[in-house]
Order: structure tokens, then C-alpha cells, then sequence
């Protein structure tokens, strides 16, 4: 048996790191979800050491943008080794564009639709059943 796959969570509204993790257990994986509700929190856990083995980063945070924290991702080294899934609720086209330069895995938006839900699932299996196999 592996163990189980650390997740960070990085998402300011409760209701939606609820769902969040509501479609993570609909992966059935094995996992340890680290949630912080701001950025600079989720940089914090980075500097004292702590890793993940996916990151799921909303972009509107409060303290520290998400842009912010994939740059700090970016400049750690931490990236692509980790793959950093946005989950927001902003379609701008610039927002798109400038996460994926800076290396996000995939740009989901939220709030989610049931057939959102059923993407987001299976873009988590995916990335899931790669980091089991290896």
C-alpha cells in the first residue's frame, strides 16, 4: 500500500475547500488534505520545510495573491515537480494565460457546475494515478 498523497489546499472560502475536498475523496485516493485559508500561509509552509505532492490554489487570497504564491512556487524550485491545480472563480483571459506561463498544471473554474465537479475529478485521478505509479 502507498502512502497517502499530501495535499495542500489553498483556498480562503470554507464552503468551497468543503466541496474541494468533497471531490477529492470521490477520487478514492488516499490522502492527507493541509488547508490554509491565505497565501502567505501557504508560502509560510514552504519556507519551514513542508512539501505536497499536488497543490490545489485558488488566485483571489487574501494577504498573498495565488499569482504570488505560484511565482514563490516557481522561484523555489518547487514546481514542476508538484503539480499546482488553480481552482478560481476568475475567467479573465489574463489570469488563464499567466498561470499556465508560470506553470500551472491545469485552470479550473469554480463555482462548479456538476459536470465542473465530474472534470475536476477526473483531472485529480489523473494527476493522482501518476503520482501513485511512480
Amino acid at each position: 500500500m502507498s502512502d497517502p498523497i499530501r495535499i495542500l489546499l489553498v483556498e480562503d472560502n470554507r464552503g468551497d475547500a468543503d466541496l474541494m475536498e468533497e471531490v477529492i475523496k470521490d477520487t478514492g485516493v488516499s490522502y492527507v488534505l493541509n488547508w490554509v485559508n491565505d497565501g502567505q500561509k501557504a508560502i509560510d509552509l514552504f519556507e519551514e520545510g513542508n512539501e505536497a505532492d499536488v497543490i490545489l490554489l485558488d488566485l483571489n487570497l487574501p494577504k498573498v495573491s495565488g499569482h504570488e504564491v505560484l511565482a514563490f512556487l516557481n522561484d523555489k524550485g518547487v514546481m514542476p515537480k508538484v503539480p499546482v491545480i488553480i481552482m478560481t472563480g476568475s475567467s479573465f483571459q489574463g489570469d488563464i494565460e499567466r498561470t499556465m506561463e508560470n506553470g500551472a498544471t491545469c485552470y479550473l473554474l469554480k463555482p462548479m457546475s456538476f459536470e465542473e465537479i465530474a472534470k475536476a475529478t477526473n483531472v485529480l485521478k489523473d494527476i493522482f494515478s501518476g503520482l501513485c505509479t511512480e
